[in-house]
């Protein structure tokens, strides 16, 4: 169960949690941009109360804040302080399901995992302005992607679905045919949409079909394949940059996405993603299928 966000009262919309070493920057550059967005900005040389004690302005600060947002660099990393506010923070939402803790990475550095696995805000150099629009976005608390938490009943065996097969559940799968676009399984993350002027290569869609089917057609190599009937571990599509690997993956999901379990579209382009990825792609050498 999610606990309910105490934060809507707060009096400010940001805390910032920030090294002294890189106060010129957060103070001339982000403060005025963040103000200029009409957010109300909670920062210690502006609003930490004289006399009292350092911890004490720091526990008030975050608890008057809906975020804090952490200015990730090695001075950052370093400080004593920083990493005070970062605990007092997500002591109050330690799984960042409310978002409260929002990471900016300033400058390159190495963070304790429980910031590490946060998604950050890359606002190095010189910062862009659609990365920037996305940290606005998260601070009015606006989603990009539909949070879904849906709660799976457990021990109930009345409203509990029969346990189904891969192969049963990919039984409907039309392997004469290419189906028309519909709407993914409930709880499918897929943030490319379908392109509505994709034409042609049935041909391989059908051959991606029968592969994940565990039907092979003509057209592609089993590699260490699984036996006739049971679905692959994996299907790689190859080829050299720019053929469309990435279009024909979109349109079959939207195109078949429909007669599997659900849709968990990942991305390996940057190499943070690819380090993510290590362990599908692990999986992936347990009999894959290559299309070629």
């Amino acid at each position: 169960m999610v606990a309910p966000d105490t934060s809507t009262n707060a009096s400010y919309d940001v805390f910032i949690s920030y090294s002294h070493a890189d106060a010129e920057w957060v103070r001339e550059w982000l403060v005025p941009r963040l103000q200029a967005a009409r957010l109300t900005v909670c920062i210690d040389h502006a609003a930490f109360d004289i006399g009292v004690p350092a911890l004490v302005n720091m526990e008030n600060a975050v608890a008057a804040s809906r975020h804090t947002l952490l200015v990730l660099t090695p001075a950052w990393v370093a400080s004593e302080w920083t990493r005070f506010e970062a605990l007092l923070v997500q002591s109050d939402d330690p799984a960042g399901l409310r978002r409260r803790t929002l990471p900016i990475l300033r400058d390159a550095c190495a963070v304790p995992w429980r910031i590490a696995m946060l998604t950050y805000a890359d606002l190095r150099g010189t910062p862009d302005d659609a990365e920037f629009a996305r940290l606005l976005d998260a601070i009015r608390d606006i989603r990009r992607l539909p949070d879904d938490r849906t709660l799976v009943p457990l021990g109930q065996p009345d409203s509990t679905p029969p346990t189904m097969t891969a192969a049963e559940r990919l039984a409907p799968l039309p392997l004469d045919r290419v189906p028309d676009v519909a709407p993914l399984p409930r709880g499918s993350r897929m943030p490319l949409r379908a392109n509505p002027l994709f034409v042609g290569r049935a041909d391989d869609l059908m051959a991606l079909a029968a592969a994940l089917k565990g039907t092979p057609a003509v057209d592609t190599e089993p590699v260490g394949a699984a036996p006739r009937g049971r679905p692959p571990a994996a299907v790689i599509s190859t080829g050299l940059g720019g053929i469309g690997k990435t279009q024909l993956a979109s349109e079959f999901v939207h195109r078949y996405g429909q007669y599997f379990a659900g849709v968990c579209w990942l991305s390996f382009a940057e190499a943070s993603d690819r380090r993510r990825g290590r362990g599908l792609r692990r999986a992936a050498r347990h009999g894959p299928a290559r299309l070629q």
